[in-house]
């Protein structure tokens, strides 16, 4: 069963290359940002972060192409709860105001992506966090099991800096950007903790509306 999975991940991500950037966007779009533009790339779990991988790697960051698990409550799970603790030092995370700020991020699962020298990392990945390959891996973890996984520890979930005169956020889950209905889970999304106010904030850096 797991090496079906393997194999049709394989496919799937064989097929997102595909869909890729091209190396002709990838520097139009990084001369772009280095003369003032801004870029939001918000990526997934596998094998979503396959086709922005390239792209992401452009500006610096590695895009770990798995699925995240980490300890939370006394026990692994998918969704990651970011606490004060977990929030990087930025103008993000402050808001124009105190009504602005934000104190606490979920996401469900995603992946992982590298903190490249002069970036912050917006939602920092707590120690014990681990990054498996498949779904059903992330599940065997969940369910209190043990497979093959690697830590990602000093790894985040967001991360923001800037390039040449322009600005970049890139995060590794796109759930907590949306509003879904989950089986088991209910809604999740911007309805959950500081999520909303973290979207809201991230486009008003971008724009130039903070900092």
């Amino acid at each position: 069963m797991r090496g079906e999975l393997k194999d049709h991940l394989a496919e799937l991500a064989a097929e997102a290359r595909k869909h890729s950037s091209t190396q002709e966007e990838i520097t139009a779009i990084g001369n772009w940002v280095k003369k003032g533009g801004s870029l939001l790339l918000i990526s997934d779990h596998a094998p979503f972060g396959t086709a922005a991988s390239r792209l992401a790697e452009a500006f610096g960051v590695n895009m770990g192409v798995g699925f995240v698990v980490a300890r939370t409550g006394g026990r692994n799970s998918s969704q990651i709860l970011f606490r004060k603790e977990d929030l990087g030092e930025h103008p993000i995370l402050d808001g124009r105001n105190q009504s602005e700020r934000v104190h606490s991020v979920e996401s469900f699962t995603g992946q992982s992506l590298s903190v490249p020298p002069g970036a912050v990392a917006l939602l920092g990945l707590p120690r014990d966090a681990l990054e498996v390959e498949t779904s059903v891996d992330a599940g065997e973890l969940i369910r209190g099991g043990r497979v093959l996984a690697r830590s990602v520890a000093g790894r985040a979930q967001a991360v923001a800096f800037m390039f040449g005169k322009g600005r970049v956020v890139m995060a590794g889950d796109a759930a907590m950007f949306t509003e879904q209905v989950i089986p088991g889970l209910g809604r999740v999304g911007l309805r959950d903790h500081d999520n909303q106010q973290f979207a809201l904030n991230v486009i008003h850096w971008l724009s130039r509306l903070i900092g």
